[in-house]
């Protein structure tokens, strides 16, 4: 008579390898799910602060506008000092930039060239002489090139607003440097630099370089106002009795 097969308790306790290895797998998963519910969370987190903040610019950028706006609403003699708390209570925006300009805009209005000896009447400042007014227009001007998120027609539009300033002021070199600089750029302000370099080089006495440019304009913007301006220009410096005075 055979023998029984005879089954060790002690074995059947064991846990076979497949259980060891899913127990295994069901371990780690748990340990990664940890290390994964972490990044999730700090991806939210972070999520939550980037969608905060960007709510909270808005909302500041909605409020420099309105406040901006608001105070070109004002009469001419409030709006400076307007402008200025625009600009000072601004963050780095659009909104600030454009106060910037407003303000040398406000004060380039005021220049009255031809009158030197003038009293600028057109705000609270009215004690500010022409050269004074001047360099508050230069100031602002240069203030509101200080955004690195100008489009390069708005720079050299400034740029060219730096040399009028300038011009006001007498500094016919300064004034030169920033025009020249708009001429040979490559924006759709360069005509308008090519033609107030040409009329600043007529001022020096400069007739025949003057004339160059304005035929350069004529010939490179036909059919343009720039060109029936440089036109205009030109017949001027051809004249005896129109051509601009000697060198300033």
């Amino acid at each position: 008579m055979s023998r029984e097969n005879h089954l060790d308790r002690k074995l059947l306790k064991r846990p076979d390898f497949f259980v060891e290895k899913g127990r295994a797998l069901l371990g780690t998963l748990a340990a990664q799910s940890r290390g994964i519910w972490g990044v999730i969370g700090a991806l939210a987190v972070a999520t939550a602060a980037y969608y905060g903040y960007a709510a909270w610019k808005d909302r500041r950028l909605g409020q420099d506008w309105l406040a901006y706006y608001q105070a070109m609403e004002l009469p001419q003699d409030q709006r400076a000092a307007k402008l200025k708390t625009v600009y000072d209570g601004a963050s780095h925006s659009r909104a600030k930039q454009v106060a910037a300009a407003s303000l040398g805009d406000h004060y380039a209005a005021s220049l009255q060239v031809k009158t030197r000896t003038s009293k600028v009447d057109t705000d609270p400042e009215s004690t500010l002489s022409l050269d004074q007014a001047a360099a508050a227009a230069l100031d602002w001007y240069t203030k509101a090139l200080d955004f690195s998120f100008l489009l390069p027609l708005e720079r050299d539009l400034l740029v060219i607003n730096q040399g009028n300033a300038y011009e006001a002021q007498q500094k016919w070199a300064e004034a030169l440097a920033r025009y020249q600089s708009v001429a040979q750029g490559t924006s759709e302000a360069r005509p308008v630099g090519m033609l107030h370099t040409g009329r600043l080089l007529e001022k020096q006495g400069k007739a025949d370089e003057a004339k160059k440019l304005y035929q350069q304009v004529s010939a490179d913007f036909p059919n343009t106002e720039y060109a029936r301006m440089a036109r205009n220009y030109l017949r001027r410096a051809s004249s005896p009795l129109l051509a601009a005075p000697g060198k300033p």
